[in-house]
């Protein structure tokens, strides 16, 4: 079950959190993967997650993970990874 507003948001950057790309939410919670981008970007401008491109330096290359040998496997699950 799918919840609406807020608590579809919640539950989108909760499982941002755990590591599912945009792509794998949206098959779990049986939605359009628009829908899922737009939580995220919802949840980006309420400052409720940051992306890579708002980090220290900016851009994946400034994430440890990236710059670590497992980033092929790391950085796989993470939603804003290119």
């Amino acid at each position: 079950m799918v919840r609406h507003g807020q608590g579809f948001v919640a539950d989108v950057v909760a499982r941002a959190g755990e590591g599912a790309t945009s792509r794998r939410i949206a098959a779990d919670l049986g939605v359009d993967s628009g829908a899922v981008d737009a939580a995220l970007d919802l949840a980006r401008r309420l400052g409720l997650v940051v992306t890579p491109s708002q980090a220290v330096g900016g851009g994946c290359g400034s994430c440890p993970t990236a710059s670590s040998s497992l980033a092929a496997i790391a950085c796989a699950g993470c939603p804003f990874a290119s």
